[in-house]
C-alpha cells in the first residue's frame, strides 16, 4: 500500500492511463491498496465508502494532490438504488466507467448452531448480492456507452476450502464464483481471453476478471 508520500508512477511505466475505475470497499484493507495502485498507474478512481467519508476523502485528496484523479463515493452495495446512483455519479465524474473492482466484503465468526439469520443474510447481501448489483450496473453502463471494460471480483480460497465458524462467508464466496462462471457462459459482454484469471495473494484473496465491451 502507498504511504503518505503517494505518487504516480512515471508516465512510461503507467499501465492504466485513461481508465475510469470504481473500487467498492476502497477505504480499508485490500480495497484501499487496490485503489491507490490503480491511481498510481493513471486510472481515475472512485473510492467507495459506506458511512464515514473521512478516509475515502483523504485518499481522494492524496491522489489528486499527486496529480491523479479521484473522488470519494458513498454507496451501500446491498442497495439497488444506491448502486445505480453511485455508478451514475462515477460515470458522470469521469466521463464513463470501464473498470469495476468488486472488493467490498464482511465476515464475523459464528459456530453454525449459533449463527443468527441476521448475520447470514448480512454477509450474503454484502458479499454476494452486492457483487451482483455492482457488476450488473457497471456492465449496463459499459454496454450503453460502447466501452470495452473490465470487472474484477475479489473472492477467496474459501470459495472452495471450508472455514470453521464462517459458513456464511464460504457460502457467499462460493456463490460469487458460481455467479461469475454462469454469467461468463450466458451473457454476451464481449470476448474472453481464456480461462478465469486468478492468482493467490497474501490476503488469501483470489481475483476473477471478466471483460465487457
Amino acid at each position: 500500500m502507498h504511504g503518505p508520500d503517494f505518487r504516480l508512477v512515471p508516465d512510461a511505466a503507467r499501465l492504466l492511463s485513461g481508465r475510469k475505475a470504481l473500487v467498492t470497499g476502497a477505504d480499508s484493507g485490500i480495497g484501499q491498496g487496490v485503489a491507490f495502485e490503480l491511481a498510481a498507474h493513471g486510472a481515475a478512481v472512485a473510492v467507495n465508502y459506506l458511512a464515514d467519508a473521512s478516509v475515502a476523502e483523504a485518499m481522494a485528496d492524496r491522489i489528486e494532490r499527486a496529480g491523479g484523479r479521484a473522488i470519494a463515493l458513498q454507496m451501500d452495495v446491498t442497495s439497488e438504488e444506491d448502486v445505480v446512483r453511485a455508478v451514475g455519479e462515477a460515470r458522470e465524474a469521469f466521463g464513463g466507467l470501464d473498470l469495476l473492482v468488486n472488493n467490498a466484503g464482511i465476515e464475523k465468526r459464528f459456530p453454525l448452531v449459533d449463527l443468527p439469520l441476521e448475520w447470514w443474510r448480512r454477509v450474503i447481501d454484502v458479499n454476494l448480492t452486492g457483487v451482483f448489483l455492482c457488476a450488473r450496473e457497471a456492465a449496463r453502463v459499459m454496454l450503453a456507452d460502447g466501452t470495452r471494460g473490465t470487472i474484477v471480483n475479489v473472492t477467496s480460497v474459501h470459495e472452495v476450502i471450508p472455514w470453521e465458524g464462517f459458513s456464511h462467508y464460504c457460502a457467499s464466496k462460493g456463490g460469487e464464483k458460481t455467479v461469475h462462471a454462469i454469467d461468463r457462459t450466458t451473457t454476451s459482454l464481449g470476448p474472453w481471453p481464456g480461462s478465469l484469471l486468478s492468482r493467490p495473494t497474501t490476503s488469501s484473496a483470489r481475483r476473477s476478471s471478466s471483460t465487457a465491451g
